[in-house]
């Protein structure tokens, strides 16, 4: 093994922890270790330990509980004043299992993990919940952070989640479970204010993911995370606060209906307010990758409305990537390249070509670049390149158990390391041509290094990055965390990716200068199929003969009574029932609509862009690929576009009886 292979060791040495002898008031399973409190694993239930850890560290001001061990046990806690972190070893070492049943669930902020103010953060550990409730079909949260229950004038909490999996009981459960929830305690009517971040976090099987409420115009960023089997992965309700939803990777509509929600499509995200709403809210969803699983007929990615009452709200969908079930038959033939790629892309190596001081050997042709992040991950600060062939690099070829392999790990050079976060990223770069298009498959073994050397936040990934959107990425391609084995990851290169920049490879995160190298071997990028890029379903979207496509269901962007949305930069595949709908109700009609710069030649919806007769002064911008549009509003501006029909009233009808009949679940109404 190289020198440089072993670098995440040195940082790590001086990290170590020193016990100190000193009673907190605890069983002996609660030890003192520096500034912070361990909580050693027993057999049977946690729950008095951790209880008490926390309870000192609010008292005493510690600033960590650590649960060192594999798995842990326990019921519902709470704690007042917490401002410290509640971390595990990594996500994939640190069990916290809470227990059936063990939340009271009959009364108000009902959580397993329940933190009143302070500025709690918990990070590293996987949450494994199941029926909280005991399978009594009521309402509780996995981790839920409020005001102050005993003292309401005392309502500002700095909620933290970072690197942490949430694992729910799936869309067969009684109970309706929340991930995380940050509003004001049920025993106040003051809303919360603060600051809410949930950062690089695995989030799977709930009826809701993470719920925000705050008052005060507090910031929420939500980044990074990834959503699965959820029925609404996030939701903004009756708020008042700056929302950043960037970079998530959220797939909705994917299971079957969730017991309490039956009879309704999944949503990615829902923002929503009525009566009881603050006058204004501001939301920006940026950088995302929606994809409907065809669960049901009306799933939505973002859905926004309002009911009761309108408030001021700004909402901006920017660079996010939506996509919709595939279409077959002749729709789908339409966009389909029998030919293949003309000149594909093939790449391979398994790192065994010499090194070579002069060429690189089996480095050369790779690039680095790094991203810097403030230390919980969350807040980008800036990003430089890297040269992986410089010393000591982020890349090495090492020894790995058989043969050599690629070490890929974080820059330690940075002299904020030890006080950020870094994402390092290597990969092969190039920039799309005609030729090009086509489906290809990233293929590759991942072999798993030293646990001292180990980096916990360590993937594979394919990106298509478009350079005039601020190289957003357009690919649409999930990431595939690196778990020991052969992963493989597709991606379809299509019309609209022409002259954008196409990477694979693999990136490591690491907060604090932590261990974060990973081993990889027998890379092999290459054309698997024919598939390519097309024309939005064939004919020339223009006129209004509404030849074409006519398939799929659900909705990209549905929303209803919000005035003054911006759609733009974003990119449209496959099939919907309309990518873009809004709509007015008994509120009256909607205004200032922009819906400018998105890509709609992927797609093959029956309508790309749906405005109701409730619609007046939207703008449909030019130079989107002829989208197809359903204009039943007056005064609204069709720049360009194929007119097609539409039943404006039943879209109008299903965006309202989804939103309502959801709301209604989310506010107990």
């Amino acid at each position: 093994m190289r020198f440089w292979s072993i670098l995440p060791a040195v940082f790590a040495l001086g990290f170590s922890h020193f016990l100190v002898a000193q009673d907190v008031g605890c069983g002996a399973a609660v030890t003192v270790n520096g500034s912070g409190l361990d909580v050693a694993a027993e057999a049977g239930n946690d729950t008095e330990n951790l209880q008490c850890a926390l309870d000192a560290a609010a008292d005493q001001g510690f600033t960590s509980v650590l649960l060192p061990d594999a798995s842990y046990s326990v019921g519902s806690i709470d704690v007042t004043g917490f401002s410290g972190s509640l971390t595990g070893a990594s996500k994939s070492a640190t069990t916290l299992n809470i227990e059936a049943g063990s939340v009271d669930c009959g009364v108000t902020d009902a959580s397993a993990l329940a933190f009143y103010v302070g500025a709690p953060t918990i990070n590293k550990m996987t949450i494994s919940a199941g029926e909280l409730c005991g399978g009594t079909g009521e309402q509780a949260s996995v981790i839920g952070f409020y005001s102050n229950a005993a003292n309401c004038d005392s309502r500002t909490a700095f909620g933290n989640v970072d690197r942490v999996v949430i694992q729910g009981p799936g869309s067969t459960a009684t109970d309706l479970i929340n991930g995380v929830v940050m509003t004001n305690s049920g025993q106040c009517d003051s809303k919360v204010l603060g600051t809410l971040k949930v950062n690089r976090s695995e989030i799977d099987g709930l009826a809701f993911g993470v719920i925000s409420s705050i008052g005060g115009a507090g910031q929420v960023d939500i980044n990074f995370n990834t959503f699965t089997n959820m029925g609404t992965s996030i939701v903004m309700a009756n708020a008042n606060q700056g929302s950043s939803i960037a970079g998530n990777t959220v797939a909705f509509n994917d299971a079957a209906d969730y017991a309490a929600t039956a009879g309704l499509g999944s949503v990615g995200v829902l923002i929503g307010g009525d009566a009881n709403s603050p006058s204004s809210n501001l939301s920006s969803l940026k950088n995302n990758k929606f994809t409907n699983g065809g669960a049901t007929d009306s799933g939505v990615g973002i859905l926004i409305g309002q009911v009761d009452n309108k408030i001021d709200h700004s909402v901006w969908v920017n660079g996010n990537r939506f996509t919709g079930l595939e279409v077959t038959g002749e729709a789908s033939a339409a966009i389909s390249n029998d030919s293949g790629p003309t000149d594909p892309i093939e790449f391979s190596t398994d790192f065994e070509e010499p090194a070579d001081p002069f060429t690189g050997g089996p480095l050369a042709g790779w690039s680095a670049y790094i991203n810097v992040f403030d230390q919980s991950c969350s807040s980008y600060s800036y990003g430089y390149p890297y040269n992986p062939l410089d010393v000591p690099g982020v890349a090495v070829i090492a020894d790995g158990a058989t043969s050599q392999v690629l070490n890929v790990y974080s820059d330690y050079e940075n002299g904020e390391g030890a006080l950020s976060c870094l994402e390092s990223n290597v990969f092969r770069e190039l920039i799309i041509e005609e030729g090009n298009l086509g489906t290809y498959s990233f293929t590759y073994d991942v072999e798993l290094p030293p646990d001292e050397f180990r980096g916990d936040d360590v993937e594979g990934f394919i990106k298509v990055l478009d350079q005039d959107l601020g190289y957003a990425d357009i690919g649409g391609v999930a990431p595939v965390a690196s778990t020991e084995g052969t992963k493989t990851l597709e991606i379809t290169l299509t019309d609209g990716m022409v002259g954008k920049l196409l990477q694979f490879g693999f990136a490591t995160t690491v907060a604090n200068a932590e261990p974060s190298g990973m081993y990889y071997d027998n890379v092999v990028f290459e054309a698997t199929s024919s598939s390519g890029g097309g024309d939005n379903g064939g004919g020339d979207n223009g006129g209004s003969d509404d030849t074409g496509p006519s398939g799929g269901s659900g909705y990209g962007i549905a929303v209803l009574n919000t005035d003054g949305v911006l759609v733009s930069g974003n990119r449209f595949i496959d099939g919907a029932g309309a990518w873009v709908a809004a709509t007015g109700s008994d509120l009256g009609t909607i205004t200032g609509w922009s819906v400018v710069d998105n890509s709609f030649q992927p797609s093959n919806a029956a309508i790309d862009v749906s405005l109701g007769s409730q619609t007046s002064g939207a703008v449909v911008g030019r130079n989107q690929d002829s989208p197809r549009v359903s204009n039943a509003g007056s005064g609204n501006d069709v720049l360009e576009g194929g007119s097609v029909s539409g039943d404006s009233a039943d879209i109008a009808s299903d965006i309202e009886t989804t939103f309502t009949s959801l709301w209604s679940i989310i506010t107990g109404s």
